[in-house]
Formats: structure tokens, C-alpha cells, sequence
């Protein structure tokens, strides 16, 4: 429904073997019949380091500007994403990452917009026996869409969120051809209807087991089943 003409513009620069920096400048117009024409300019700054033995990470930030004749299509968007990964030895390491949004309307508060997610975890795998790998991880989610946001189900009744996840991962190699593995997962949030400023509480645990097995060369086959309990309402799904 919407077509987008605009012309971009970028440059890397690398120092040394570790190091890159990143520049990129976007300008155009997005053609949109049902609410109007507007003109879009984007700039986005990033820099990545990374040493193959111990260490890497990476952050970019963004600024978006969407200027039309309409008031709601007047929005300002600042935008990061960053990541960063150290290994403690060759069996463990340190997992984080960030992805963070923020869209602010000229015309009022409620098409405001912010995101933001941020992930800690410690991983397990071994190089010199894989038969199991574990992953540990706490996640922090809060997600606050205006009023017209569309989302993951491609509707606007997603609810507004501010979460607390805890969750391990594991995987065991019975043998060749037999994986075993499972996950459990607690989820401590409050959430709210998108105009509404109350919140209430929502507290779920979720298990998963699944079974792998590698029949031949070309084919696999598998079982999984999952099991999701919501305190609240005290029921399983």
C-alpha cells in the first residue's frame, strides 16, 4: 500500500583488525493513499569491537524524523540496539544484548510509543564434549505501544507490558541419534489495556520437553510438548 523513494548514504571506517565504525544518512518520501504523503530522514551512528578469543560487542544508535501534512504523521523515533558477548573460557560465556525504541507524536501523548528489551544470560558449550548445552537467562521487557501500533498478531489489542523473565535451556545428547531437551521458563509482569493506566499482575510458568531423533542421513523426526500455568487465572494451556 505504501511506496518509499529515498536515497542513502553511508561510510565505514575501520582502524584496526578490532575495530569499525559505521555512518549512515537515509532521506526520502514515503507515498502512503490512505493517509498521505510524508518525507522521512534517518541517521544512525554504530561501532563494533571484536576479539575472536575473549570478547565482542557492538551499539548503534538512530534518530528517525517523519514530517507530514497530517499531525500524526509528525513523529521523532530514537532507536539503539547493542550487544556483547565475553567468553570467560572456551566452555562458558557472558551473553547480553539491548534493543530499545522510543516514538514520540507531536499530536498527543497516547501515540507515544517505547520499547525496550534487555537480555543477561551465562551459556554452557563445551568443546570438548557437546553432549549437553545450557543456557541461562534473565530477560527485562518493557513495551508500552501507542494507540494505532500494530503487533506480532497484526492487530492493535496487544497489551502494554513490564516484564521479568528467568529462564534455562538445556540439551543432553542420549547418543547418535537420540537429543533430549527441555525448558523452563518464569515470567513475573504487570500488564495493561493500551488506554487504560491500570495494571494488574501476570505471573506465568512454562515447561518444554522435546525429543529429537535422527533417523537417517536426510531425516529427522521429533516430539515436543509444552505446558503453560498462569497463576492469576489458575489455569493450563
Amino acid at each position: 500500500e505504501r511506496q518509499t523513494l529515498a536515497n542513502a548514504y553511508g561510510v565505514t571506517y575501520t582502524p584496526s583488525a578490532l575495530w569499525s565504525w559505521t555512518a549512515t544518512a537515509e532521506v526520502g518520501r514515503v507515498h502512503d493513499p490512505v493517509n498521505g504523503d510524508f518525507d522521512r530522514r534517518a541517521y544512525s551512528l554504530g561501532t563494533a569491537y571484536s576479539d575472536a578469543d575473549h570478547q565482542s560487542g557492538k551499539i548503534r544508535l538512530e534518530y528517525r524524523r517523519d514530517s507530514g501534512g497530517v499531525a500524526t504523521q509528525n513523529t521523532d523515533t530514537w532507536a539503539m540496539t547493542a550487544g556483547y558477548e565475553y567468553r570467560l573460557n572456551p566452555n562458558w560465556r557472558f551473553l547480553s544484548d539491548l534493543n530499545a525504541l522510543y516514538t514520540e507524536s507531536s499530536q498527543a501523548n497516547l501515540l507515544n510509543g517505547e520499547y525496550l528489551r534487555a537480555r543477561v544470560g551465562y551459556a554452557y558449550r563445551p568443546i570438548d564434549n557437546d553432549r549437553l548445552n545450557l543456557l541461562f537467562r534473565y530477560t527485562f521487557l518493557r513495551d508500552m505501544p501507542g494507540a494505532d501500533q500494530v503487533g506480532a498478531d497484526g492487530t492493535t489489542n496487544s497489551p502494554r507490558q513490564i516484564s521479568h523473565v528467568l529462564s534455562v535451556d538445556a540439551n543432553y545428547d542420549l547418543n547418535d541419534k537420540l537429543t533430549i531437551g527441555g525448558k523452563y521458563g518464569f515470567r513475573l509482569s504487570k500488564v495493561a489495556d493500551r488506554t487504560s493506566p491500570v495494571f494488574s499482575a501476570s505471573t506465568a510458568h512454562l515447561a518444554v520437553v522435546r525429543l529429537d531423533w535422527h533417523v537417517v542421513h536426510k531425516w529427522d523426526m521429533l516430539a515436543e510438548g509444552r505446558t503453560l500455568y498462569t497463576l492469576q487465572d489458575r489455569t493450563w494451556e
